[in-house]
């Protein structure tokens, strides 16, 4: 496979390969097949990847700023030094299942029913984000941060939240399932 380094990307047409402190500016990936691809220190601007195949591939300090991301099945990557950042994506239906997000953020993103069951969000940040029909199952949210993000709703009999700085609005959502509700 080809290493590419320090290019700018318009459109769609990459080749499978590794790429570098790469820029990827308004590229429309709706289903296309991203198997085996390496991205490290690369940076994703408005692009739309949406429903695609990410199977083996690597994120390394990758960074994803106002991108569509819909669909997206993040547990088929490979999780070998992952390191991403989120900030203003829209990541509805993602599935982010048994992975380790040591080091990554979500910033202002939509996550509504994404799925974090199995997943490590331990020192985490996920902050201003939607977090409607989000399903956390299993989840360590030890110590994530989860500042200003709302509608959220986590069971605290089935997921790790030691240490875990949610909004005051939002207690509620770790009530829900012992039938307590909040009054003002």
């Amino acid at each position: 496979m080809n290493t590419i380094f320090d290019l700018t990307f318009n459109d769609t047409r990459i080749e499978r390969g590794t790429y570098e402190n790469c820029i990827f500016e308004n590229c429309n990936f709706t289903a296309y097949e991203l198997n085996d691809y390496s991205f490290i220190e690369c940076r994703f601007e408005e692009c739309n990847l949406s429903n695609c195949n990410l199977s083996n591939s690597s994120f390394k300090d990758v960074i994803f700023n106002g991108c569509k991301m819909l669909g997206i099945d993040w547990s088929r990557i490979n999780p070998f030094l992952l390191k991403v950042k989120f900030t203003k994506c829209q990541l509805n239906f993602s599935v982010f299942n048994n992975i380790k997000f040591k080091g990554s953020s979500f910033f202002e993103c939509d996550l509504s029913s994404s799925d974090f069951t199995n997943t490590s969000l331990i020192e985490v940040d996920i902050v201003d984000c939607n977090l409607d029909r989000a399903v956390f199952e299993n989840t360590d949210l030890q110590k994530a941060n989860l500042k200003d993000s709302y509608n959220i709703v986590l069971d605290p009999r089935v997921n790790r939240l030691k240490g875990l700085k949610v909004p005051q609005s939002q207690l509620e959502g770790l009530l829900l399932y012992f039938g307590i509700k909040t009054i003002k």
